[in-house]
């Protein structure tokens, strides 16, 4: 290769199957789990920094793609520096990946020793969404080596390069259930706070070991075939998502969320808490063993006007229907917090009724019955302190208006700093779930459940309410045993620990291998 490049200096060269080093070693062990064949060792390769090094000793921009028949393998593409024209390739040598025709070239490789400069450009871009508010950050950021200059030593505006439309919009937070999953794994595996739906990994400092590792937390979360093709081809959370095949924008609101659509086993269907939402559960979706789908059961009329059901045993009439949709007949597995979790009892008693069977009843967070409550003390729709408790925050007083309530702007941005999918709601949106959380708790004033065959899986948190959610209070509801567990933290944020959620996650994993077949 050296002789090749000094001696006949050609215009661009593309050296295609170059084994990866620094993940050659873990594919071949994923290789060897999915096949069962004892792990190939991988040939010596030489460091991806060593091609760099020689392209700028021989006067070439060298970039590195992913080959796209060896996800083991690299493929490093040598170009003259003076057949460049802004960067761009100009004709040969467009990656063996799809994309836009008009991309630059650099938009395909990577380059392994950036990712000093990605760090850099995520804690700057992390500094400016914290000081400045949206309309005074800038729209893209752009490293460059340094600054071009015309023959006079002025600044050459020219001669600077045009935003990447992929690096505009930094920050912007999750549309999706899915999507805040896929962001939370990409802050996860770089070790940030918060990751964007359009912030791009390997700007980020990911590489290639890094990428290894996502893709499979990815696969454990979502049971999707993902290859580490699919990271390069579509480095940020908003491309991972729209891969998925489970995203669906248009449907978020529909009265069935599907969570998880892979797995082998019958799906766990987890009801809406008060504000009618199920996006909270999609945090379940890293936890719960990936053999079992997962959906969540939303309320009527946030996808559209509809009317509102008058009793909790008419809304369970209307979401078996509503479940069978997706699995025609029992074992149902069904779980619920808060609100949910009384709908969760009340659908167990439905799918009963029809003489079907319930393998799973799990609550979580709440007692049977709230005949202490009455319609008086159910706040208005207009209530932010209950809009922000539905929505899973605690409202600790440091973001009010002059006049003393929570307004919409405030509210949202309480959202968005957190990175919260719910950011996104527009305000007659986050209106309507307030209603349906007033319209909720009136129904919870006048349920009085029955009781239901079978055992219950009561799960508590350790900070507890007034009245107590304990074993003894679900008992008369229930002809089988009450199994309980204590979790840590608090009734308000049960879904939004990552060390709640990871207990409840594996809670309800161990339950249902139990009852499914008995381990």
């Amino acid at each position: 290769l050296v002789r090749r490049l000094r001696k006949e200096e050609p215009d661009h060269l593309r050296v295609t199957g170059v084994v990866n080093p620094r993940i050659a070693h873990d594919v071949a062990v994923q290789q060897s789990v999915e096949s069962g064949a004892a792990p190939v060792p991988p040939v010596p390769a030489a460091d991806l920094d060593t091609f760099h090094q020689l392209g700028d000793e021989h006067g070439y921009w060298t970039g590195i793609t992913w080959n796209a028949q060896d996800s083991r393998a690299v493929d490093v593409v040598f170009v003259k520096r003076a057949a460049l024209a802004g960067a761009r390739p100009v004709g040969l040598y467009a990656p063996a990946v799809s994309g836009p025709p008009t991309a630059s070239l650099s938009a395909w490789t990577t380059n392994p020793a950036g990712s000093g400069t990605g760090a850099l450009l995520a804690d700057l871009r992390h500094h400016l969404r914290r000081t400045l508010p949206d309309y005074m950050r800038p729209a893209a950021i752009i490293p460059l080596d340094k600054l071009p200059l015309t023959a006079n030593g002025k600044l050459d505006r020219s001669a600077l390069p045009s935003p990447d439309s992929e690096t505009s919009d930094v920050g912007r937070p999750p549309g999706t259930p899915q999507e805040q999953v896929v962001c939370e794994l990409f802050a996860e595996v770089l070790g940030r706070p918060v990751v964007g739906v359009d912030e791009d990994f390997f700007d980020l400092g990911g590489h290639s070991l890094l990428a290894t590792r996502l893709i499979a937390r990815l696969r454990g979360a979502f049971g999707a075939e993902l290859g580490l093709r699919t990271l390069f081809e579509a480095p940020t959370p908003g491309g991972i998502a729209a891969r998925l095949d489970v995203d669906d924008p248009d449907g978020s609101y529909e009265v069935v969320l599907p969570l998880r659509t892979g797995g082998s086993r019958p799906p766990l269907f987890c009801i809406h808490p008060g504000g009618g939402i199920s996006w909270s559960y999609s945090a379940l979706i890293k936890h719960l063993d990936p053999k079992y789908p997962l959906y969540g059961i939303q309320a009527r009329s946030l996808a559209r006007e509809e009317d509102r059901p008058r009793t909790i045993e008419e809304m369970a009439v209307d979401y078996a229907d509503q479940i069978r949709t997706v699995q025609p007949h029992g074992p149902y597995h069904l779980a619920g917090w808060s609100f949910g979790g009384l709908c969760a009892h009340a659908l167990a008693a439905e799918f009963q009724r029809r003489g079907e069977e319930v393998a799973l009843i799990a609550v979580l967070d709440v007692i049977p019955n709230w005949q202490g409550l009455t319609h008086a003390d159910v706040p208005a729709p207009d209530d932010r302190v209950m809009l922000l408790y539905h929505v899973g925050l605690v409202d600790d007083g440091t973001h009010r208006s002059d006049d003393g309530d929570l307004t919409f702007a405030e509210a949202r941005e309480i959202l968005r700093r957190q990175g919260s999918v719910l950011a996104n709601l527009d305000e007659d949106r986050l209106a309507t779930i307030t209603e349906i959380s007033a319209n909720n708790t009136h129904l919870t004033v006048d349920y009085r459940p029955g009781p239901v065959d079978g055992d219950l899986l009561l799960i508590a948190c350790s900070e507890q309410q007034d009245p107590p959610v304990t074993a003894e209070a679900w008992q008369p509801y229930v002809r089988g045993k009450v199994e309980e567990h204590v979790v840590p933290g608090e009734h308000g944020a049960m879904l939004n620990s990552p060390e709640t959620v990871s207990r409840i996650g594996q809670i309800l994993s161990a339950r249902l291998n139990e009852v499914t077949d008995g381990t």
